[in-house]
């Protein structure tokens, strides 16, 4: 692998990785995000109707998840471990067509 291809790959990797991170010790505090203003993770769960316990189960799960990305080898796991993150970027998304969104 060429220089510049791992430098991107390791630089992409630990930015994915940290965000996983911080966002699964914001889930096992449940608090704010450390970075962004907003409300509480308990709150924004409350809302959506699921129970305050969740928050334990995908805040160990992210962790792990960001533990996986770092560690070398591992690549099944490391596969699954991008899936998993990848499918809770894609819940986070707003729920609003891009037309409405931009109205409001």
């Amino acid at each position: 692998m060429p220089n510049s291809t791992r430098i991107f790959y390791w630089t992409t990797t630990t930015l994915i990785a940290l965000e996983t991170l911080v966002g699964g010790f914001a889930d096992l505090t449940q608090g704010r995000p450390v970075l962004v203003k907003g409300p509480l993770v308990t709150e924004v769960l409350a809302g959506l109707g699921y129970p305050v316990y969740v928050l334990w189960i995908i805040g160990i799960w992210k962790i792990l998840g960001a533990i996986t990305l770092i560690v070398p080898g591992f690549l099944r796991l490391k596969e699954w471990a991008y899936a998993g993150i990848v499918l809770n970027c894609r819940a986070q998304l707003p729920r609003l067509p891009p037309a409405a969104a931009a109205q409001n």
